[in-house]
This record gives C-alpha cells, sequence and structure tokens, in this order.
C-alpha cells in the first residue's frame, strides 16, 4: 500500500525481509509466494537483481531509515505474517523482537494486527459499496504508519 516511498536500497531489503519471515516456519504457503511476486513487482524490481542479505545487513539498512519506513516495512509484515491464517511461534518472536528494533511500541504492533483481523473480516463479509472501504481502509492504514 505505501512500498512506493521505499528507496531502492530499503526495497531490497524489503525484499529480503519479507523471504526471511516467509522462510521461518519451513513452510513457504502458496499466499506467501504470491504477496512476495506482488511485491517485487509493486518495487518494480526483478527477482534476478536482489542479492541476498542477512538479517543484520537487512537492519543496518532500515537503521538508517525514517520512523514511517520503519513503520512500513513493519505494517506490510505483520499482513504477510496474517496472510496464512495466524502468526506462528516463530514469526511472532520474529516480530516482536523487529519491532523493538524499529522502536515500534507493541499497541501499535496490535493496531497493525487489528487492522488486517478487520480488513479480512469485512472483505469476508460483503463486496458491498467496497469503494468507499477501500478508501477508508486506505485512511486507516495511513493513520497506522504516520
Amino acid at each position: 500500500m505505501f512500498l512506493n516511498e521505499l528507496n531502492i536500497i530499503e526495497s531490497k531489503a524489503f525484499v529480503n525481509l519479507v523471504r526471511e519471515l516467509a522462510n521461518l516456519d519451513e513452510i513457504f504457503a502458496k499466499e506467501e509466494e504470491k504477496l512476495i511476486e506482488e511485491y517485487i513487482d509493486e518495487l518494480t524490481l526483478r527477482d534476478q537483481d536482489i542479492e541476498k542479505q542477512s538479517l543484520e545487513e537487512i537492519k543496518d539498512v532500515f537503521n538508517s531509515s525514517t520512523d514511517r519506513i520503519k513503520k512500513i516495512v513493519f505494517f506490510e509484515l505483520i499482513g504477510l505474517a496474517l496472510v496464512d491464517g495466524e502468526f506462528e511461534h516463530k514469526e511472532e518472536v520474529f516480530l516482536k523482537e523487529l519491532a523493538h528494533d524499529f522502536n515500534i511500541s507493541f499497541s501499535r504492533m496490535l493496531a497493525f494486527v487489528d487492522f488486517f483481523r478487520n480488513i479480512k473480516s469485512v472483505y469476508d463479509f460483503t463486496v458491498v459499496d467496497y469503494e468507499s472501504k477501500i478508501k477508508l481502509i486506505k485512511e486507516y492504514a495511513e493513520r497506522l504508519v504516520s
């Protein structure tokens, strides 16, 4: 939703971070794979141009990023973690550590989780007047990452 705000270095680090999270549970779900492909497309990257980075290298990239970029990255990671249903224990630990590294409060982390759960329930429930719902969702997401 906000990935266009990442620069090229942050974009490549983001894809590496997404892969780290997706592979934590050693189950690479089809939904996760599809989402990673969508991220790469949205970031206008080519998979072959993304060099593998260690977690420490990734964190170093984001240490010099703005708080907003860190929130955007973390927001997207929460969405990825929830795409296959619930947090696995390893995902939860990983995200809590990353939230600490990114200086994201536990309450903000919970707000991100609530956002994705609420979106899923709205999406599952109805598509009536979906355009106004999408607008409201974008506005709510903007408030969360600001």
